[in-house]
Order: structure tokens, then sequence, then C-alpha cells
């Protein structure tokens, strides 16, 4: 049996990302944890369409519909390098593809510019005559996850810049009540 070098690349890439998003999935909070005072979730169920990417000295927002670097408030360039200081991209977004058993046909989503995915999946695929169906978009169990390693020692200091970052304005006007927002409607894993 010869194996094509060609598809290497790309059927890691694809292995990886089925990986992460299985990952997500089993993904639980200690429910005998201890909580602390900001960081406190209460059981209400919140709709995320929105998240933030700060790895690498980056701020990168990323929206459940695949746009990625624009700002938070739809208009400005949101791809901020190095954090805090400017933004180096207006916008993008997240492509992704794969292959299918048995045909050598990539599949290919996302976004490159244009808005084109939504927050969700796919309840019933499309076959050639019937269109498949979509989870309702609203759905609370359809949420965007953040993987961040550090969730559990998450300083003061920090969740004052990711919240001042998603809430557009500089980190010593990051109130209190907007560090528990962002922390409680943020379903993190680590």
């Amino acid at each position: 049996m010869q194996m094509n070098l060609n598809k290497l690349p790309l059927a890691f890439f694809t292995g990886v990302l089925i990986l992460f998003f299985v990952a997500g999935a089993f993904a639980k909070e200690d429910p005998n944890a201890p909580a602390r005072s900001i960081f406190a979730k209460p059981n209400v169920a919140k709709v995320i369409n929105k998240s933030l990417s700060n790895i690498g000295n980056w701020s990168y927002p990323i929206w459940a519909t695949g746009t990625s670097g624009n700002s938070f408030n739809g208009v400005d360039p949101g791809g901020i390098y190095p954090r805090s200081t400017a933004a180096a991209i207006f916008t993008d977004g997240l492509v992704w593809g794969g292959y299918i058993e048995g045909d050598d046909q990539p599949r290919v989503g996302g976004v490159t510019y244009r808005e084109g995915v939504q927050q969700g999946w796919i309840v019933t695929p499309g076959d050639g005559v019937n269109e498949p169906v979509f989870s309702d978009p609203d759905d609370p169990r359809a949420v965007m996850w953040r993987i961040r390693g550090d969730y559990k020692t998450l300083s003061l200091e920090d969740l004052r810049k990711d919240a001042a970052e998603m809430n557009l304005v500089d980190p010593e006007n990051a109130t209190t009540q907007m560090m528990q927002d962002y922390w409680i409607s943020m379903p993190m894993t680590g």
C-alpha cells in the first residue's frame, strides 16, 4: 500500500482539529471545586457568539460565524499585535478542510472574508435532494469554548485585561461587572 505524502499535512491538521473539538465536548468543570467570588458562575444559560484569542501576544476577536480579527464593535480592525497596542489585521476567518474516506475531493469550509458559518450543528445532513437541517443557532448548547490552560490560576489583572479587550475599554476602566460577565459567559477548559 503506497501512501500519498501530499495528503499527510492535511490529514494531520484534520486529525488535530477533530481531537480539539472532541476533547472540548467531554470537558467538565469539577462540581466540588470551591467557587472564587469573582469567578463564581450562576446557573444561567447564555448563548455565546464571540470570544477572544490572546495567545502569543495577540489580542484577536473571533465570532461564532467564523469571522476573526474584526473588533467586537464590528467596524474597526481587531487583530491587535503586540497586545494592547495597534491593529494589524482588519478581518479574516478560519478555514478548515479534509477528505472523506473513499473520495479524492477535499471538502473545505469556513470563512475567508465574508461570513458563511452559523453557530450550532447539523441535525440532518443534506442528501443532494433535501437541504440539510441545522440546529437553532440560539440553542444554549451551541456555545463557543475558550481553551485557556491557565484558567485555574487566572489573576484579576489578566481577567481585567481580557474583559477590557472584550468591552473595548482601557483596562483601568474595566469594571468588576465586566469581568464577571466575561467569566460567566465564557465556558473555559484547560
